[in-house]
């Protein structure tokens, strides 16, 4: 019966002070005393994070350091960014568990990126560009001129999504931002590739809400992708793309040129940025193509 009582310590509680106390506890959990329960769950609250203090919580098990922000749930957003108290009525009409400020399209409510009109193919030329992973909090005059994209591994991708007024700050310095390039490999399940393209838009709207200069980042899985991965996305907007990673197998860029001429038709961009190479099948398409090379801080073009 102890034993069982250990076993619930271990997968209800995420504190090593509480899963310690639940240890010299030896009699079955039904049978605990009100003292017990409420000092294991003042210990486990007292966990929570308050602003100012790090979000990182450590697992019973094997002590590996965790963060909320992977993949947190919907309570655990809500306490962060709302200073950790949170009552049951604001937690369910919280905009960052609702998701449902800004003008959506499609029947999956996919968030609208406005096509940002003051960028033209002359920004675009004299616009260099900075990888998200290289953003500081405190930029220098110079580089707060650049653009910032987010064509890296998805490790990378800051979780500005679940996190958008923490990390508003930092990106709000730079001129011109892509939205995220979260991943819509073919491989994955399809709601997995539809929430990647909805916490993209989300982002862009976002920071269109707050005054920022966002170019929407498309893109696409397999031919069912662009059912939804179009969405949220005005006729005849600015896009951004890139071809990285889809040059070395011809699979891949078969793949990518499929979604590329869906894209032409469905959205019909005025202008197109290209972070990386272009195929010289893109060209016969008749839309603009400002190139932008796709370098790393201190390594070279690709």
């Amino acid at each position: 019966m102890a034993e069982r009582g250990r076993g619930h310590a271990a997968t209800g509680l995420v504190n090593e002070k509480a899963a310690h106390l639940l240890q010299q506890v030896s009699r079955p959990v039904w049978t605990w005393d009100c003292v017990a329960i409420r000092a294991i769950c003042a210990t486990y609250y007292s966990a929570i994070p308050r602003p100012g203090q790090p979000d990182t919580l450590p697992w019973v098990s094997g002590g590996f350091p965790t963060t909320l922000n992977t993949y947190p749930s919907p309570r655990g957003i809500a306490l962060r960014e709302y200073g950790g108290h949170m009552t049951t009525k604001a937690y369910r009409n919280a905009e960052l568990f609702l998701r449902n400020r800004y003008p959506t399209e499609g029947p999956w409510d996919i968030p609208i990126v406005h096509d940002p009109v003051n960028v033209t193919p002359e920004i675009l030329r004299r616009t260099r560009w900075l990888p998200c992973s290289f953003t500081r909090r405190a930029e220098t005059p110079q580089r707060k001129r650049w653009g910032v994209h987010h064509f890296v591994g998805d490790e990378h991708i800051p979780d500005i999504y679940r996190s958008p007024e923490k990390t508003f700050d930092k990106y709000a310095q730079y001129a011109v931002l892509l939205t995220p390039d979260n991943s819509t490999y073919r491989e994955m399940p399809h709601y997995i590739q539809l929430r990647s393209v909805f916490e993209s838009r989300w982002v862009g709207a976002f920071w269109q809400s707050r005054g920022l200069t966002v170019i929407p980042t498309v893109t696409w899985g397999d031919a069912l992708s662009h059912t939804f991965c179009f969405c949220g996305l005005e006729k005849g907007t600015l896009v951004a793309i890139s071809t990285i990673g889809c040059k070395t197998q011809f699979e891949c860029r078969t793949n990518f040129m499929r979604g590329f001429i869906a894209m032409i038709e469905r959205v019909r961009p005025r202008l197109i940025l290209c972070v990386g190479t272009p195929f010289i099948e893109m060209y016969t398409y008749k839309v603009p193509i400002i190139v932008a090379p796709y370098k790393w801080p201190g390594r070279g073009v690709h």
